[in-house]
């Protein structure tokens, strides 16, 4: 039987209820965090860490760690607890940038989702527990951009490449729901030409803008079919589709069946809330 480099222990999703903050502690084992809607403010040991929806946070066992602010009401993210193997492994996992904003969000929370199903239906199978959790950690390790390595602005008006394909993706993150969101609509805001910001954010990201527009679209629908009673219609206008012919096009194109079928699907999992 193939090893993993990590042992999976234990995984969860939690959705906030608008109280309290992140307990302050320190644990023995590896925690990684993925946040898919709200913001979380966290510390872990002399450095702070604001993440939002697509970033990747990675705790390192021994460290002390905890909120620095109450949860937002919207805040929700996937958590897994694992420890690595072997002494090679742990070294590799501390190479690693703490934050990242992942390259695939949609792909990794469907990782996350897999584990917490599998967790749930076949809690002594820890072999697929394993190799999930090696899935989840090269997904969130790849086509990523780090917050710790944004380069300081320059002392122009012009903004760097780096950055400025770093303020393109936040702006994503707070208006993918925009039908009016496209590239050229970005580059206006930012006050450059779009063919410039699309090479720039494909070198700096590994993807298209409009491939993490759809990306962070299809997260808020995989939340709203798996978490509300909304119409499929309904869901895809909020997330920012009009087309609803095209909303099914590019929904199928990522997860390979229909809304309906993955409604049907998906619900399913172990989550905690506060």
């Amino acid at each position: 039987m193939y090893k993993t480099p990590c042992e999976a222990l234990q995984a969860g999703r939690f959705i906030s209820r608008g109280k309290s903050r992140h307990g302050i502690r320190t644990i023995n084992t590896w925690e990684l965090i993925l946040v898919i809607s709200g913001t979380l403010d966290m510390f872990a040991g002399d450095r702070e860490y604001h993440l939002v929806p697509g970033d990747r946070l990675l705790l390192n066992a021994g460290v002390r760690h905890g909120g620095l602010s109450d949860y937002v009401p919207e805040l929700s993210f996937y958590w897994v607890h694992f420890v690595p193997r072997t002494s090679a492994a742990d070294e590799e996992l501390r190479n690693l940038p703490r934050q990242l904003a992942v390259g695939s969000r949609a792909r990794a929370a469907e990782y996350c989702q897999l584990y917490l199903a599998r967790q749930a239906d076949d809690p002594e199978n820890k072999e697929a527990r394993d190799l999930i959790l090696h899935l989840i950690l090269q997904e969130t390790s790849r086509g990523i951009f780090s917050s710790e390595s944004v380069p300081e602005p320059s002392s122009d008006n012009m903004m760097q490449p780096a950055r400025l394909a770093f303020a393109a993706r936040r702006k994503i993150q707070v208006k993918f729901y925009s039908p009016q969101l496209n590239t050229s609509a970005l580059a206006a805001e930012l006050c450059c030409n779009p063919d410039y910001l699309g090479r720039i954010y494909h070198n700096t990201f590994g993807v298209t803008i409009t491939h993490d527009i759809h990306s962070m679209r299809l997260d808020l629908v995989h939340k709203l079919l798996v978490g509300s009673a909304l119409s499929i219609k309904e869901i895809a206008q909020r997330a920012g589709f009009e087309d609803s012919g095209y909303f099914r096009k590019v929904f199928f194109r990522r997860f390979a069946m229909t809304p309906r079928e993955y409604r049907l699907t998906h619900m399913q999992g172990y989550a905690n809330s506060e």
